[in-house]
């Protein structure tokens, strides 16, 4: 299998695709069999009878299958299509089919890991070398009339009908234990609240770990979610406070005032003595973002509005907030 991986991801191999098959099938082959010699005893991969020549033949690969897998298991109509692949078609394996076989045998690939490693306890590939699962190839479908006009009408029609045929199965299981969706998107992402990433599928999970796959949205840019600096925050949440609540209103509420126009507000202390509080800055989450060179914080708008409806809406909130925060900050000095 490491065979076919290597030869698949050989660009200037320009048969990869028919080496791939060749040596996915092998590998298949002789795992099953030592799975069923596990099992049963060295005799099950044997037929009964001998050929002309007196030597012993096993069984083949599709027998294997048909011992250990259900007719309707995924995993073994994977095996099933490649192998038609390697005995029918393997002629019509041509570069420009990329787009969908990959998917079919990148899917194949992670099955023969996880089936390896169940049996074996032990993992197919070295962590170290994990960068090696993978199969890389255009996505773009080939065009029947390019196909024609490389190959020849009968050819080309021939290898068309192959990728119709195969991307209507992919479409209709929709699994990934046939072929990867191409709707799954992985990306790096933060938890909320704890800043830790998520892990989409861990490498010991197998084809499990990748089935529990969350798809994700596609990150968004701080500018875009995290807007306000810290003194931008600050100003923002003066300005609404004196846009939606009364004078006297602010002046019960907030405990400081403005030097040069006495007028109450929320300042430095006030902000971090809230965002303390309420420990935004103990992590990168959705109310707090940090840029680590140079550092500087910086929040959403939500933020603010939530900052407002603390100190607004909770009766000695703010107070309380600032005499805590007053408090730890001389117990560290």
């Amino acid at each position: 299998m490491l065979l076919a991986l290597e030869l698949y991801n050989r660009p200037s191999l320009e048969n990869r695709m028919d080496c791939f098959v060749l040596c996915f099938c092998i590998a298949w082959e002789q795992l099953l069999k030592s799975i069923l010699i596990e099992k049963k005893g060295e005799t099950s991969i044997f037929r009964k009878s001998r050929n002309a020549g007196g030597i012993r033949e096993t069984i083949s690969l599709r027998e294997c299958l048909g011992e250990i897998y259900n007719a309707d298991d995924l995993v073994r109509k994977n095996v099933e299509r490649i192998a038609f692949y390697r005995d029918q078609a393997v002629h019509l394996l041509m570069p420009e089919l990329q787009s969908i076989m990959s998917r079919v045998f990148q899917s194949g690939v992670l099955n023969y890991s996880t089936k390896f490693q169940e049996f074996t306890q032990q993992p197919f590939i070295s962590s170290s070398h994990s960068g090696m699962l993978s199969l890389v190839g255009d996505l773009k479908h080939p065009s029947t009339a390019i196909l024609n006009s490389s190959y020849g009408k009968e050819v080309g029609d021939e290898i068309s009908s192959l990728v119709t045929d195969l991307t209507n199965e992919a479409k209709n299981l929709d699994d990934i234990q046939f072929a990867i969706p191409l709707n799954v998107k992985l990306v790096f992402a933060r938890n909320d609240e704890q800043s830790n990433m998520i892990t989409l599928a861990k490498a010991d999970e197998g084809m499990e770990g990748l089935k529990k796959a969350i798809i994700l949205e596609k990150p968004t840019d701080r500018e875009k979610t995290h807007p306000y600096k810290e003194s931008d925050a600050i100003r923002e949440i003066n300005r609404r406070l004196y846009e939606k609540y009364p004078v006297s209103g602010l002046e019960i509420k907030l405990v400081s005032r403005n030097k040069k126009t006495n007028r109450a507000e929320i300042n430095t202390h006030c902000f971090r003595s809230v965002v303390t509080k309420l420990k935004w800055k103990n992590s990168n989450n959705r109310y707090h973002y940090e840029n680590k060179d140079p550092e500087y914080h910086y929040y959403p708008d939500f933020a603010i509005e939530e900052f407002i409806e603390k100190v607004m809406g909770i009766e000695g909130y703010l107070e309380n907030a600032r005499r805590s925060n007053s408090s730890r900050t001389s117990k560290k000095k």
